[in-house]
Formats: structure tokens, sequence, C-alpha cells
């Protein structure tokens, strides 16, 4: 089904709709919209947000360990491959 199809269906099928249920399905399709235009971070709590600011001035700094070293720690602790 090509979006043309897609978005014709849509609209046959929103117009049975009653009120009630017409309001929450604007109310999910306003939501979605609205979740797209924020960035994942914007969503992040001030102190998430922090430590991740917090974690880019150490890298910065120097003060990293390089994931490959992580990754390989991790890898032989587990057996994975």
């Amino acid at each position: 089904m090509n979006t043309a199809e897609l978005k014709l269906n849509i609209i046959r099928q929103v117009d049975t709709l009653d009120e009630d249920v017409l309001k929450e399905v604007i109310n999910y399709i306003q939501s979605k919209i609205n979740s797209q235009n924020v960035s994942v971070f914007d969503s992040l709590s001030n102190s998430q947000k922090e430590g991740i600011r917090q974690a880019q001035q150490s890298i910065k700094e120097g003060k990293g360990i390089p994931h490959e070293q992580i990754a390989s720690k991790y890898k032989t602790k587990y057996g994975i491959i």
C-alpha cells in the first residue's frame, strides 16, 4: 500500500468515528507529531543532561576509556565472540 492509499484509508476510517473517539485520535496524532519534533536530549531530566555534559567534557580532556577497550573487557568477561 503506498502513501496515498494509506492516507485515503485513514480518511475513510476517521470519517466514521464519533466525536469522542475522533478527539482521542487527533490527540494521538498530535502527540506523535510533537514527539518527532523533540530531540531525545530535550526529553532528558536536568541531571541526565548534566551527566552527559560532564562526560563530554571528560572525553575532551582525554579522561575517557576508548570504546574498544571497554568492549573487549566485557566480551572477554561474558564470553562474547
